[in-house]
């Protein structure tokens, strides 16, 4: 798609083809979707487009967050310890921590998305943020320690520690404490994770709010 408009620079065609690949996307999910409720949810295009916005944001966040380690990491091995363009290398893990990533933001976002009527309780609004902030710190954790810890093994055949154990324990160190720091980040984006949903919208999400409220307490 993007060689065809590279040479043809044909919009209305990328359009329509993006169009169609997003629909596939959106059925593959609600078939992939394990319950019910995630089925209802997915087959809504305010919520599909919702899940997706979702998970390139806190990708892109994520990346804007790892740009400040790649900043040391890749001319501290390209420039100080002598390897040139094999330093490269550690661009290799990032693809695989986006989509990693991208996957617990889109969850995120779904497990968040909670309809409390028009006008929801104080409690109710905390529960939200709550759960929403927990599922962007499982996210943001996620990207991080995937992308550092792939990074630290491929260490090992540049500047290896002096064994293989103590350099796995090294390097899942270093995962644990970048998903720390950039979980704790992705905190910041927990209140765009769930925000609240017209009834309008999802009427599904309007039946399951009432169905709730009426069920017996205890």
């Amino acid at each position: 798609m993007w060689a065809h408009y590279a040479l043809t620079r044909d919009r209305r065609t990328r359009r329509m083809w993006k169009r169609r690949i997003d629909a596939i996307e959106q059925a593959e999910a609600v078939e992939d979707a394990p319950t019910d409720r995630e089925k209802h949810l997915l087959a809504h295009g305010a919520v599909w487009r919702h899940v997706r916005r979702t998970g390139k944001r806190g990708v892109r966040f994520g990346l804007a967050l790892s740009a400040l380690w790649m900043a040391w990491l890749l001319p501290t091995y390209m420039f100080g310890h002598g390897f040139g363009p094999w330093s490269l290398v550690f661009l290799l893990p990032i693809p695989v921590a986006m989509r990693l990533g991208r996957r617990m933001w889109e969850s995120a976002a779904l497990e968040g998305m909670r309809h409390f009527g028009e006008t929801p309780t104080p409690s109710e609004r905390a529960a939200t943020l709550v759960r929403s902030a927990m599922g962007s710190f499982g996210a943001g954790f996620s990207f991080a320690f995937h992308l550092v810890f792939l990074q630290g093994l491929l260490t090992w055949f540049m500047t290896p520690a002096p064994t293989l154990g103590i350099e796995v324990g090294l390097d899942l160190m270093a995962g644990l404490t970048a998903g720390m720091l950039c979980g704790g980040a992705s905190m910041m984006l927990a209140p765009s994770v769930a925000p609240q949903v017209k009834s309008s919208q999802l009427p599904y999400l309007r039946l399951e709010a009432q169905s709730e409220r009426l069920l017996p307490e205890g």
